[in-house]
């Protein structure tokens, strides 16, 4: 059920972010697949744990911005390990709190996602 819900999220944020003419891809990392398919996804270079979306709008000294979505669920070690790692290489690397609801995560979405499109978030030196 959590898959669909942030399917659902997923979608709407893509379509806010047409609406805003962002750059931007979004992985289909979770999307489920057979494995045929997952076995080829592998070896053309996906990599568990990357972000959902991934905005190429360097802002406030950020190269670009990554999120992860969730909505009543929980970062893996793999998203939380992807996060550190683009916070280091200068991506403004985000992931919704697990906590929040579908409108909660859709709020947070937008408004995190408007502030660093306005350069509002700065990246230290």
């Amino acid at each position: 059920m959590s898959r669909q819900i942030e399917q659902t999220l997923q979608e709407q944020y893509t379509f806010y972010l047409y609406s805003r003419a962002v750059l931007f891809c979004a992985s289909a990392g979770g999307m489920r697949t057979n494995m045929r398919t997952a076995i080829r996804m592998k070896k053309a270079g996906y990599k568990k744990g990357h972000p959902d979306v991934v905005i190429y709008e360097p802002r406030g000294g950020w190269h670009g911005m990554t999120v992860e979505l969730k909505v009543k669920t929980y970062a893996g070690e793999d998203q939380k390990f992807w996060q550190g790692e683009l916070l280091k290489r200068g991506y403004y690397a985000i992931i919704v709190p697990g906590k929040l609801d579908f409108w909660e995560a859709r709020k947070f979405l937008v408004e995190e996602t408007d502030k660093y499109l306005k350069g509002e978030i700065k990246r230290e030196p």
